[in-house]
């Protein structure tokens, strides 16, 4: 008897492996635009990008089984130009370091409340869905474009702090699109194509002391800006 439930485990065991990459997968563009209010005018800067969700097939014995949507997501940061040269950035990951926010943000939209667009930014009100994550993203600018140790976190709530008197956030929103995944950023950011992982490496010899917060510059990777080959 025992040996019989050993070979029936690992017969349950091959086939959960075997399986576990089947499923139904969907792919979703989307374009998130960003609207900034300036004393020279509206500007504005958007980027499409490709949401992959991969849901497992269900089987007998969840215990096993893997079963909860997975998200992939292909394209890059919004760019915004805004007077005098600068540029405010809107990150593939949110204000709070959580990667992969908006697709699942979309996935829970478009399935529960079967809307193609929706407003991130003022923030809509909670009671039509449930908070998931926050949908925000980071907003980070360059006091030196060409120099990614210059990078700095941008206050949604105070874009004048970072680019001068009058300077507003207007709007973030996302709508869904038949449109190609925006491509282009390494041009802007010409040493973005050279980083892998962190933005500027340091030894750990330099790191800072316990329980101080380290540079945003080694705290960001290249996955922030663009992520998937594009």
């Amino acid at each position: 008897m025992i040996q019989r439930r050993a070979l029936l485990n690992g017969i349950f065991a091959t086939g959960a492996l075997t399986l576990g990459g089947c499923g139904r997968t969907t792919k979703t563009n989307y374009r998130m635009s960003i609207e900034v209010t300036t004393p020279h005018g509206l500007c504005s800067g958007s980027s499409v990008r490709e949401v992959a969700n991969h849901a497992p097939f269900e089987l007998p014995f969840p215990s096993i089984a893997e079963d909860r949507p997975s998200w992939r997501v292909r394209g890059e940061a919004v760019m915004v130009d805004l007077p005098d040269g600068q540029v405010l950035f809107g990150l593939l990951s949110s204000g709070d370091g959580v990667r992969d926010y908006a697709s699942r943000e979309i996935w829970f939209i478009r399935r529960e409340l079967n809307r193609d667009s929706f407003v991130l930014w003022p923030d809509p009100p909670r009671t039509t869905r449930p908070v998931i994550f926050d949908p925000l993203p980071m907003l980070v600018r360059f006091r030196d474009i060409a120099d990614p140790t210059t990078v700095e976190k941008v206050d949604p709530n105070d874009l004048a702090a970072s680019f001068g008197v009058g300077v507003k956030l207007r709007q973030i929103t996302v709508k869904m699109t038949n449109d190609v995944v925006t491509a282009g950023i390494e041009k802007r950011l010409e040493w973005l194509s050279n980083v892998r992982g962190s933005l500027v490496h340091i030894p750990v010899s330099k790191y800072p002391p316990s329980g101080t917060e380290l540079p945003l510059y080694v705290t960001l990777t290249e996955l922030d800006f663009i992520e998937g080959a594009i």
